[in-house]
């Protein structure tokens, strides 16, 4: 949640968040995306990247300079990596290397295949990768994008306004691009997206309302929280989570209606991510590992004082946290070590 960035930030929120990672001295990991359990990557401030074998992690050297935002593939010979003032870099199983220049300070990406993949950038513009050249397909220079997700033939952007007041949906469904607007507060934005299906999409951001899409109209759904959210993950239609950045709150919709599950006090909370409704993480700042086995919230202690901004696994007892200081978490299943 960095982009490129300073000159760029439409919040407070991203402010404080900065000023979270400048105390880190810069050397963040901010993204881990695997294939596999023996092909995973984290990556990072300064073009730092490490690839995990299934046994140690080694570093990777790429052409890229700058810091590294997002990362998503199809498989282990197909990964891309967006990179701050420079075109995004993807690699083909053998070699890293640039991609378009038209991709220059891309922040996220997604997709579904070799040939079809989506990514925002800086500049209100959403791009879409054929298998052989990039192309802007959509454009609104008064946009802010921060996060895209897609089902079948649907894609779904969510963002807001740079000059503050609306938050923004685009949503693409194999034919045609809908941009939807919402009453929105001064400098806020929609920031994450969830979702089972592409008639069942939540979106959370700057503001203590839900946006869900139900395959046909988008709907506002009050939490309760009079406060911005952070992240947003679930397992289905009635079971959703969100967490409340530097409230250190966690809400869940069961179906009907949103409610407060936990609070945890003095937390920074930024990324949320499980395997079931019954295993379920929460990372933030000062080395925080929140866990949820369907029952009871607990609050895990692993020794690491980082600022642990992504946790991604590939199941209940292969998971990885990443955060400043270069930091990598592991559970096992049973305990958290570290392995840098």
């Amino acid at each position: 949640m960095k982009k490129s960035f300073y000159l760029l930030l439409i919040s407070l929120f991203f402010t404080l968040l900065l000023l979270t990672l400048a105390s880190c001295g810069g050397n963040c990991f901010y993204n881990i995306w695997g294939s596999s359990a023996s092909d995973i990557y984290a990556v990072g401030a300064y073009g730092n990247m490490l690839h995990y074998d299934g046994n140690t992690w080694n570093k990777i050297k790429t052409p890229a300079q700058h810091d590294f935002r997002c990362i998503w593939g199809s498989s282990s010979s197909d990964v891309f990596v967006t990179v701050i003032n420079e075109p995004i870099i993807h690699y083909d199983g053998k070699v890293w290397k640039y991609m378009d220049d038209i991709t220059k300070d891309c922040t996220h990406i997604w997709g579904t295949s070799p040939s079809d993949a989506y990514a925002l950038q800086s500049g209100g513009s959403i791009l879409h990768y054929d298998g052989k050249a990039w192309r802007i397909i959509y454009q609104n220079p008064e946009c802010m994008f921060w996060d895209i997700w897609g089902s079948s033939s649907d894609v779904f952007v969510a963002g807001g306004n740079k000059a503050g007041g609306s938050f923004i949906i685009v949503h693409y469904d194999s034919d045609t691009w809908v941009e939807t607007k919402f009453p929105g507060k001064p400098w806020a934005s929609l920031l994450d997206i969830w979702g089972s299906s592409s008639s069942n999409v939540f979106i959370s951001g700057q503001s203590s309302d839900i946006f869900h899409y139900d395959g046909n109209t988008w709907s506002q759904m009050d939490s309760g929280a009079g406060h911005g959210f952070t992240d947003i993950w679930g397992t289905s239609s009635s079971d959703v989570f969100t967490i409340g950045g530097h409230e250190g709150d966690i809400y869940h919709y069961d179906g009907d209606a949103w409610s407060l599950v936990y609070n945890c006090e003095d937390c920074e909370l930024w990324n949320i991510w499980g395997t079931s409704s019954s295993d379920v993480f929460v990372v933030g700042g000062q080395g925080i590992i929140l866990y949820y086995d369907g029952e009871n919230w607990s609050r895990i202690y692993t020794g690491s004082q980082a600022s642990l901004q992504d946790i991604w696994g590939t199941s209940p007892s292969n998971v990885f946290a990443v955060g400043c200081g270069k930091t990598i978490l592991h559970y096992d299943g049973e305990a958290w070590s570290k392995k840098r």
